[in-house]
């Protein structure tokens, strides 16, 4: 993981019933923590989705290191790509220790039960301070507990990149920065993180690089002070006052009167 890596897409196309997102180039690079950014509907979940393998675009290619990905070889993917979705069941009742393992399942029964692999999933489960309650059942866990469990899973892939679908949607405030704290340091670890974030301030406040959606494209891609200017959110977003702090750090205001009305 200490070398560089690139994680590309180039000319995707992606839809359901009908063409949906188009991507003509996408260069996500190593060691940095990248935040999806994007109004409800811009794609950004099915983004996450074509970078991680799930989906297999309709046309054109994602690649890992200028090679295109191997979708007739999930193991191959879950190797290189780790995917933490909002789409879990909370009521597994295995244990955290037994959650954690399944991440290395992509390397073999034998790996799995080897010493290296015990100690990469004690490891994963250390990194993100689960460890002490590796025996508990998945299901009896707080939010903040689960996420950190998931994203445990994830790291005893020793993937190259860890793609990350909303993992604060459903955290109360202390427990987001938690989880994007811990991003922070997967990415000094040595990790790529990409997440899909809704909150504007903590994608500025957190990632490095922010990629903006907007009706099924990236519309830009870069520092938070020059993605999200006054123009650009008020375009995409329909708010109409937002500030950056000495520091440069979004805040994103929303006095009554101030949304315009388009049918968000």
């Amino acid at each position: 993981m200490g070398s560089y890596k690139r994680l590309s897409l180039k000319d995707v196309i992606f839809g359901y019933d009908k063409p949906f997102l188009s991507v003509s180039s996408l260069d996500v690079e190593s060691g940095k923590f990248y935040a999806i950014v994007g109004p409800n509907g811009a794609g950004k979940t099915t983004l996450i989705k074509l970078m991680g393998g799930v989906y297999r675009p309709w046309e054109g290619d994602v690649f890992i290191d200028g090679e295109p990905l191997r979708y007739d070889d999930r193991k191959w993917i879950a190797r290189k790509v780790a995917v933490v979705s909002q789409e879990v069941d909370w009521n597994i009742s295995l244990t955290v220790h037994e959650i954690v393992s399944m991440g290395r399942y992509p390397y073999g029964e034998k790996e799995l039960r080897s010493e290296y692999g015990a100690k990469v999933v004690y490891d994963a489960m250390a990194s993100v301070n689960v460890e002490k309650f590796m025996e508990r059942v998945f299901s009896e866990l707080s939010s903040g507990e689960a996420q950190r469990v998931l994203i445990a899973r994830a790291l005893a892939q020793q993937p190259e990149f860890l793609l990350l679908d909303e993992p604060i949607s459903h955290l109360d405030v202390y427990h987001q920065i938690a989880v994007l704290e811990l991003c922070k340091k997967i990415v000094k670890d040595g990790m790529t993180v990409v997440a899909v974030l809704h909150d504007l301030n903590m994608a500025s406040w957190f990632a490095d690089v922010i990629i903006l959606l907007y009706k099924g494209r990236v519309k830009s891609v870069g520092s938070a002070p020059n993605v999200l200017c006054t123009d650009v959110v008020q375009e995409v977003f329909g708010v109409d006052m937002i500030d950056y702090n000495m520091d440069g750090r979004l805040s994103v205001l929303v006095p009554r009167g101030v949304l315009r009305d388009e049918g968000r």
